[in-house]
């Protein structure tokens, strides 16, 4: 906003609950960009940890101004999401600290149970790398 303050609206995935769309399960549903991998899979088989790796996606925008993966075709780019490491964002914007990198590739680790576990640890993670660095 004019007054520097930031807004996140939306982590770009959305899992439908209700049984009266069954057909919505099989597919994922949302940006393919910040899309995890296990929801180009199965839209049913989320959990919590697809939030973690949207998020992860978001601040790697954020903090380069670039998507993490950018292909032209849906096929390729769902390729990278689920087969490719997360380009260093260092080859965008290098004064990125080690550490955040870091915290990155967790966030958005391939597997759900390699990423942070919950929002609250990523957050003390982020939080703890800001006081070092303030």
């Amino acid at each position: 906003t004019k007054d520097g303050r930031v807004k996140l609206l939306d982590l770009g995935i959305a899992k439908v609950l209700s049984d009266t769309a069954p057909e919505a399960r099989r597919v994922g549903i949302g940006t393919l960009v910040y899309m995890p991998p296990e929801q180009t899979r199965d839209a049913a088989g989320v959990d919590h940890r697809a939030d973690i790796y949207s998020l992860g996606a978001t601040l790697y925008k954020m903090l380069t101004g670039q998507a993490p993966f950018k292909k032209k075709s849906v096929e390729a780019m769902v390729k990278s999401i689920r087969r490719e490491p997360l380009p260093d964002p260092r080859i965008h914007t290098s004064e990125i600290p080690e550490e955040v990198v870091e915290v990155l590739n967790i966030a958005m680790a391939k597997k759900p149970e390699n990423r942070f576990q919950s929002v609250k640890e990523m957050q003390e993670e982020l939080v703890a790398l800001w006081k070092r660095y303030q």
